[in-house]
């Protein structure tokens, strides 16, 4: 049976399954972010992906099978009255990094290695093309290594008993815990999924390039405060929309996951909108719309192709540059 997340600081409840709903209900005011664990037999178990107290996930674990559900089917896998449940709090790209190993079952590898050839082994399984995510299982802790693609990792999440590190600080924790040897066990994306995500990391260099582009354009003309207020405004109005992206005067930090290119291009195409109508309120409509376009035309040729070829740039402001000419 896939054993995940044993080593998390996380106490269990023993609940009557009639209180579950209460409890899941609860970690949705919460806006858990995280895992919660639902056991009824030594076999069988179900997890759930919470992020912002959203299921991001439902899946059902036996030996042997991982299996995708609907949460509202969750009570008929369920013939028990009582339960046991472990919330588990995780940072957003921990349940990312959990979500893609649970799609991406079955494992294409597992192996068992030494602590000193651990990082060569995740080093050679980073030359594929395909993302991937590295389960590894010690006897008193476990992590899990994303690998982008043609790149080796640059963080990671460890869990032990007392201990959650995510980032470059979980890669470091997993390099440093001696206590091999290490069961590894590899997932590599479908092709399919390998190919769209590229295309989705094409439009978050396009997105942070322009949005970056414009906003230190824009900061030449107003100033540096009225700018820094502009950003706080988008920034409030990505968060109440449940994405993960913060855009600063340097750039644009992006953690959000999307499931495909259209999801990207239609949030980018919201926050690009959102950008050229609150500029506009300060400077005009139409010149707000000509800073987006004439960042866009001083950008790398890939990068134009990508902003054209999913439209990021609203469609009102490519209509008319600054003195009303059809561009």
């Amino acid at each position: 049976m896939l054993h995940l997340l044993e080593h998390t600081p996380a106490t269990p409840s023993v609940v009557p399954a009639s209180r579950l709903q209460v409890m899941l209900n609860t970690y949705q005011q919460d806006w858990l972010t995280g895992v919660v664990q639902i056991a009824w037999a030594a076999d069988t178990r179900a997890l759930l992906l919470f992020v912002d107290g959203k299921i991001a996930g439902a899946y059902l674990l036996t030996e042997g099978t991982r299996t995708a559900i609907s949460p509202s089917d969750l009570p008929a896998h369920m013939p028990v009255e009582t339960l046991t449940v472990r919330a588990i709090t995780l940072p957003r790209e921990g349940v990312q990094a959990v979500k893609s190993l649970l799609e991406w079952y079955p494992p294409a590898e597992i192996t068992t290695v030494e602590m000193s050839a651990l990082e060569g082994q995740l080093n050679a399984w980073s030359t594929q093309a395909a993302p991937g995510v590295v389960h590894l299982a010690w006897p008193d802790a476990e992590g899990f290594v994303p690998l982008p693609g043609n790149a080796p990792p640059e963080q990671a999440l460890f869990v032990a008993e007392r201990r959650v590190e995510y980032g470059p600080a979980g890669l470091a924790a997993i390099y440093s815990h001696l206590k091999g040897p290490c069961t590894l066990t590899y997932y590599m994306a479908p092709a399919d999924i390998a190919a769209a995500r590229g295309e989705v990391s094409l439009l978050q260099k396009a997105f942070d390039s322009l949005v970056n582009a414009v906003i230190q354009r824009y900061t030449e003309i107003v100033g540096s405060h009225i700018a820094r207020t502009l950003i706080l405004d988008l920034n409030a109005r990505a968060h109440a929309s449940g994405w993960n992206i913060r855009l600063s005067t340097t750039g644009v930090a992006d953690a959000q996951e999307f499931g495909n290119p259209d999801a990207a291009a239609q949030v980018y195409r919201s926050l690009l909108n959102d950008l050229i109508e609150d500029m506009g309120i300060l400077i005009g409509k139409r010149l707000a719309g000509a800073l987006v376009l004439e960042a866009s035309i001083q950008l790398g040729s890939a990068v134009q192709k990508t902003i054209q070829t999913h439209a990021l740039i609203p469609a009102k402001t490519i209509r008319h540059d600054l003195y009303g000419r059809s561009v």
